[in-house]
């Protein structure tokens, strides 16, 4: 009894002690990523205001954005990319402000965050030690302060484009929006897989494939792969396999097509969000899914990335495109069955390039119409003829609006 009583003591110990353990591991990882963000310049710009004759020391690092120097002061735009906006860096010493600070260069910043009398933010840094990490030579370097180009100069230096202001808010954009639609399935029980991207089935000829050789096979006719190999143009076959035993999955995969057509809606990779659902037997369950998804998730990107949003609403975006943005958000979609659709198209047949017929598939202009027709909300054409469908789609069967 007192051999088990020790024993079980011990163990409760051990417990405990690998409880306390993880514990203080726990905080420390949070201690350690909550003191690393607090230098991020996009966390600095949120800072609460403060009160008259309030200073905190601040150590951040980015790179030299704009350079505006004056007789008795310097100021600094340093930009690290977490924010469309820079923080402004005031150098008061002397010593500072003749060090050789030039466009591009990556410094690191220490100095005390104060309010700032400008108003395009409420706090600066005031340095008070600042280290050149990589000097920028301004001959050298292929973007200058305030210019812009056109994309095509840009892609010529691809390694460079995350410092210009478009493409980084482009990434930061991107980064939300796959973070909000993994989040928005896993909060709603689905699975996810990681599709195959090495493949030998084209998805019922989903798309003009890649196929896939070793250097080796190519040059002595020797087979990688005991069947032919392409790039994945979709995973929804392996999502067909996996929903018949985990109930909801989806995936977040590239894509890749073989379509020489030089046109956004022809990519030759793409990343491509897919979505399987079991034990579904009426369609409007997965229409009510999709909308929510796609309200959601914009709803969540477009907070997160406010600033980047009027960055390009103002800069890039056509006009009068945040009012459809915010119109898709606050307006139910639109279900109209492929039937009633074909009859609106027919109506107005003359304004497409492309007739619309009874038992043929919509082209672009039609649904660009509908959209138009409908006030500018997205919109479910459903009930297609069985015809244009591929052998699997399961035959709706809910009323008598079509295939």
């Amino acid at each position: 009894m007192l051999s088990s009583a020790s024993t079980l003591g011990t163990r409760c110990c051990c417990g405990m002690l690998k409880t306390s353990i993880l514990r203080q591991i726990s905080q420390g990882q949070r201690a350690i990523a909550s003191e690393s963000s607090k230098s991020v310049v996009r966390n600095l710009l949120k800072e609460r205001p403060m009160e008259e004759g309030e200073k905190r020391t601040v150590t951040t690092t980015g790179w030299i954005k704009s350079l505006r120097q004056f007789k008795n002061i310097t100021f600094l735009g340093l930009d690290d990319g977490s924010s469309i906006n820079v923080i402004q860096v005031a150098l008061m010493e002397e010593a500072l402000r003749n060090l050789p600070l030039t466009f591009g260069s990556a410094v690191s910043v220490e100095g005390v965050l104060v309010p700032s009398p400008g108003r395009k933010q409420t706090v600066e840094i005031v340095a008070h030690r600042v280290d050149i990490i990589r000097k920028s030579d301004p001959l050298e370097f292929p973007f200058k302060a305030k210019e812009r180009h056109h994309v095509d100069y840009y892609r010529q230096y691809l390694h460079f484009r995350p410092r210009v202001q478009r493409f980084a808010s482009l990434l930061r954009f991107r980064s939300a929006a796959t973070l909000a639609i993994h989040q928005y399935f896993q909060e709603n029980d689905f699975v996810m897989i990681h599709t195959p991207i090495l493949t030998s089935n084209d998805c019922e000829g989903g798309g003009e494939t890649f196929t896939v050789t070793s250097e080796q096979e190519a040059k002595q006719n020797i087979e990688f792969f005991k069947d032919p190999t392409v790039l994945t143009v979709s995973g929804q076959l392996h999502l067909e396999a996996a929903v018949s035993g985990l109930h909801r999955v989806y995936n977040f995969n590239p894509a890749f097509r073989a379509e020489r057509q030089q046109s956004r809606r022809h990519l030759s990779e793409f990343w491509m969000v897919e979505a399987e659902v079991a034990f579904v037997d009426k369609l409007q369950p997965l229409l009510d899914l999709m909308e929510d998804m796609v309200k959601k998730v914009s709803a969540q990107v477009l907070d997160r990335c406010a600033d980047d949003v009027e960055f390009h609403m103002q800069n890039i975006a056509p006009s009068a495109h945040r009012a459809k943005l915010d119109k898709m958000l606050s307006k139910p979609f639109i279900h109209v069955p492929y039937v009633e659709a074909l009859k609106i198209l027919l109506e107005r047949a003359a304004s497409f390039n492309t007739m619309p017929q009874d038992g043929q598939n919509l082209h672009k202009d039609h649904e660009l119409f509908l959209v138009k027709y409908f006030g500018d909300v997205p919109v479910f054409v459903t009930h297609f003829p069985a015809c244009v469908k591929p052998f699997y789609a399961r035959q709706c069967e809910e009323d008598g609006a079509g295939g």
